[in-house]
């Protein structure tokens, strides 16, 4: 029997294992060009029935070769699903070797209580990251784009700026393994197209500065896209910069909003906040029945609820985390007009107020994550579906019996991908 009859022979396993969630078997069938991106969008708008995903998983069987159906169950094995494949051809699921070091190999799994051994390892075998990312095809970059009215236009010849600012250490905090963590970004956000502007130690007047001089650079009305990392001391509200100094998230997302960064009004920004603080909570989680996590999924849409809130009255990142009020309409005097907060997609690597966990032959966990999720998924995923990838990451492991769980903020009108270029 071959790969193509094992599938159509599980077409109901498969069904009703895709179904809930279906948002990454849409993608992928997209991506392989099985469904057009209008469809997707249907798909999310009203939901999907298990009739229409066994029609979906037969059409990857009527392809005259058994390429796609290879293709598909390799799709299983990097989104993780190994008990189905497992089911569907019947060998043991593969474990992480290679040259490439994930995070699966240095975080303990749920069920183990014990020390992670990432304490034993040297930092030559989990340092910088070897990842050969996924490329996607021109055909469905360009599709994708082709939709301008729900994903955002960017080209690979206008990506952007990515600012990666890495404070190692100040008289308050010192972030364990900074060097691996500035090497992996850098690798990736230079291989996802963007001209990386690195900072090492930066001041608060540094920042600020920089931020004015990036906003008033008549080059940026030609870039579609802008990137910010920030790794230092502090927590959700305060950073703490390398001499100590001190700078509210506030004002640093006023530096990037559209009126102080006319060039990126209507243009998605990225902004990626990596901090902790010695007197930061930590999380050593909790048990829960596993038919618990049932209100996790949306019934209507498949997709898992994101932990994303838009709030008109808020003032601070951790108001906006806190609020769960999105009920309020969202109005536009003109067409002309954009909200200053507008197009904004920021990630912190842990709850406010809550530890973000480093290691020193590794660097920060959730900074590791989001490079590995970036590279095998930016080909397919916008942004805020890799955020909860890799929440669902993060939260499925263990680090010296801590717990951490990315949060996300979205202020996005549209979809915004992150293509590597194609070639």
């Amino acid at each position: 029997m071959d790969i193509r009859q094992l599938i159509a022979s599980n077409v109901d396993l498969l069904a009703s294992s895709l179904a809930h969630p279906s948002t990454e078997f849409m993608y992928y069938l997209l991506e392989k060009q099985l469904i057009s991106h209008v469809e997707v969008k249907k798909h999310r708008e009203i939901g999907i029935t298990i009739p229409q995903v066994e029609h979906l998983v037969r059409l990857i069987c009527r392809r005259a070769d058994t390429d796609l159906a290879n293709e598909f169950i390799k799709w299983l094995d990097i989104t993780e699903q190994f008990e189905l494949r497992d089911k569907i051809v019947g060998t043991a699921a593969p474990t992480a070797k290679g040259d490439d070091v994930t995070p699966s190999q240095f975080l303990t799994s749920e069920e183990d209580d014990g020390e992670s051994e990432c304490e034993s390892l040297s930092p030559d075998t989990t340092s910088v990251l070897n990842i050969v990312g996924t490329r996607p095809s021109p055909d469905y970059v360009e599709q994708v784009m082709s939709d301008t009215e729900n994903v955002y236009p960017i080209s690979s010849s206008t990506r952007g700026i990515a600012m990666i600012v890495v404070n190692e250490k100040s008289a308050s905090f010192q972030r364990a393994g900074s060097e691996y963590d500035r090497k992996n970004l850098n690798k990736l956000f230079t291989w996802l197209g963007y001209q990386v502007l690195q900072f090492d130690n930066m001041t608060s007047t540094d920042l600020t500065k920089k931020l004015h001089d990036l906003a008033r650079n008549p080059e940026q009305h030609c870039h579609g896209s802008f990137v910010l990392c920030l790794l230092t001391g502090g927590n959700s509200e305060t950073v703490v910069m390398a001499d100590n100094s001190k700078l509210n998230t506030d004002e640093i997302l006023d530096r990037l909003d559209s009126n102080n960064f006319p060039a990126m009004a209507g243009k998605p920004k990225f902004v990626f906040f990596d901090v902790d603080s010695p007197n930061s909570m930590t999380d050593t989680g909790i048990r829960v029945p596993k038919d618990t996590h049932e209100g996790l999924w949306d019934r209507r849409t498949g997709d898992l609820k994101p932990i994303q809130v838009r709030s008109r009255n808020s003032t601070s990142l951790q108001d906006i985390v806190r609020q769960r009020d999105t009920s309020a309409p969202i109005v536009t005097d003109y067409i002309s007009s954009v909200a200053r907060k507008a197009d904004f997609v920021i990630f912190l690597a842990s709850f406010p107020q809550y530890k973000a966990l480093h290691n020193c032959h590794m660097g920060s966990i959730a900074t590791r994550v989001l490079v590995e999720v970036f590279y095998k998924h930016a080909h397919s995923h916008h942004v805020v579906l890799l955020g909860q990838k890799i929440r669902r990451k993060l939260g499925s492991k263990t680090l010296q019996k801590m717990k951490q769980v990315l949060t996300t903020i979205d202020t996005l009108s549209k979809d915004f991908y992150l293509f590597p270029p194609t070639s």
